[in-house]
Order: C-alpha cells, then structure tokens, then sequence
C-alpha cells in the first residue's frame, strides 16, 4: 500500500513538472541576437568580427524581425527572417526535451531544446538529410 502511495505521488510530482515545462514555452518570444553570438565558438564569433560593419548590421536585420508566439491550444504563429508568416502546431516532450512545429502545411521540423526558462528559449535543429541552409550547429535563442 505505502508502495503504491510512492508510485502515485511520483507519477503526479513528474506530471506537473512536465506541465509546469511545457506551460513556460506559451507566449512571445523574439530573437536574442546576442544570446546567439554569445553561443558561437570563437571561431564562429571571429568570423562575424572580421566582417564589415555593415554586413554585420545586415546580419543582425536579419533576424530582429524573427519572433514565435507559442499558443496554449499548440498552436503557433512565427515571423520569419523574410517578414513572412508561418502558423501551424506545436508538440513538447519534456523529457526527451524535443519540440515539434508542424505548419498548416504538414511540413514538420523538430528542435532539440537545451534551455528552457520563463524568459529563454535556447533550440536547436535536428539536422537529417538535406537541412537547407542550415547549419549543423545553429542554435536559436530567443527571449521573452
């Protein structure tokens, strides 16, 4: 009986962890430029010191516009780096920590969080087969 106790109270502790986890991903968050660069190798970081400041300026233009609005239905909104809007769904799994967007198209690409906080968002890309222009180790950090 006290085992089953155990099992129980373990079960509903890990259950609203994993609710408390997947609760924090709902709402805004925008592209942390320098959160980004901060998570580069120094030889990633060279390379974007040695530009010119305005492709520097360019880079950063880039991404000021990216931003994701995690909805607590699943569903999400983002803004790409073109301007252009993306809408779909959204899956976690805290434990494996794996993040899963599906657009309204049934293109789904999945992420590998390594931070996950009130006000960070750190992911990155499973990469298999053609990733575009993807980088193998692109890390996308977002804010609140």
């Amino acid at each position: 009986m006290q085992l089953y106790k155990l099992v129980t109270t373990l079960a509903f502790l890990i259950g609203m962890g994993i609710t408390a986890q997947t609760s924090q991903l709902v709402g805004d968050w925008e592209f942390d430029y320098q959160s980004a660069y901060n998570e580069l190798s120094v030889d990633e970081q060279s390379q974007i010191d040695n530009m010119s400041a305005e492709m520097i300026d360019i880079l950063k233009s880039r991404y000021n516009e990216k931003k994701i609005v995690f909805n607590a239905n699943e569903t999400y909104i983002q803004t790409l780096e073109s301007g252009a809007i993306e809408e779909g769904n959204w899956r976690y799994e805290p434990i494996a920590k794996v993040l899963s967007l599906t657009d309204n198209s049934g293109n789904t690409l999945k992420y590998e969080i390594t931070l996950l906080s009130e006000s960070a968002l750190y992911f990155k890309p499973f990469v298999t087969g053609f990733a575009g222009n993807v980088p193998p180790s692109a890390l996308w950090c977002y804010k609140k």
